[in-house]
């Protein structure tokens, strides 16, 4: 109980750090979004911070670690690495994909170059991940943003596409509960999945395959479903 309201702690102290970063964007250029709960369907969606600006929409997923941080784009979970111990977490690019999913459809967007998918670790952390993806420090978070500079949407439209997030935001004490019983839900699925060799996202065979960067486990359905997990991953 303890150590859970710890993390908690931590990773709103996260939040606000990026939040504060994030802010000193010029604010005729960029609206700053932060904790938005979207309802997608029938499903609930929190995001950390949407960066709605001219450039594009930034989708911001925030990590408050420290430690050594191990991973790569096509990993279910990634690792830190801290004290001699090992903890796993989801990898947040696979977080910000739903995220963006449910951006899309809410503001009836098709086009994926719209948006930049980030993720923000603490400047305490020591970044090992193989991506191509916008990974960065707090430190360093404004002005990776800043380096986009093709022009996609006028002023009015931002504001427009601002107000249309916000009016959707859930926010209510019901709505996080929601949210929370939807995770353990999943976790508990996604277990039981794994323990029976199957795809936790579709219910396929999981099937050993080698790639270029090591053994990993590929769903039987693939391509229509294209779930992966490290070899590795599967020895816990």
């Amino acid at each position: 109980m303890l150590d859970s309201l710890r993390t908690k702690l931590k990773g709103y102290a996260g939040e606000r750090t990026v939040s504060r970063h994030l802010h000193r964007l010029s604010r005729r250029s960029y609206i700053i979004l932060d904790d938005l709960m979207l309802l997608t369907g029938k499903r609930l969606t929190q995001i950390d911070h949407i960066v709605v600006s001219v450039y594009g929409i930034f989708v911001i997923e925030t990590k408050n670690y420290q430690g050594r941080i191990c991973g790569s784009d096509r990993a279910e979970n990634w690792t830190q690495e801290l004290h001699g111990k090992k903890y796993p977490f989801r990898n947040p690019f696979r977080q910000n994909y739903a995220h963006i999913q449910a951006l899309k459809a809410l503001l009836e967007l098709e086009d994926d170059d719209l948006f930049i998918s980030m993720a923000a670790f603490s400047d305490k952390a020591e970044l090992n991940v193989n991506t191509e993806q916008e990974l960065v420090h707090f430190s360093k978070l404004r002005r990776a943003i800043r380096a986009y500079r093709h022009t996609f949407f006028s002023w009015d439209t931002v504001q427009y596409m601002a107000g249309t997030i916000l009016c959707a935001n859930v926010d209510s004490k019901a709505a996080r509960k929601q949210l929370l019983d939807q995770i353990d839900s999943e976790i508990a699925y996604q277990n039981f999945a794994l323990r029976n060799g199957l795809c936790p996202r579709c219910g396929g065979t999981l099937l050993l395959r080698h790639g270029a960067y090591g053994d990993f486990y590929g769903c039987s359905r693939f391509p229509d479903c294209r779930y992966t997990l490290r070899a590795e991953e599967d020895e816990s």
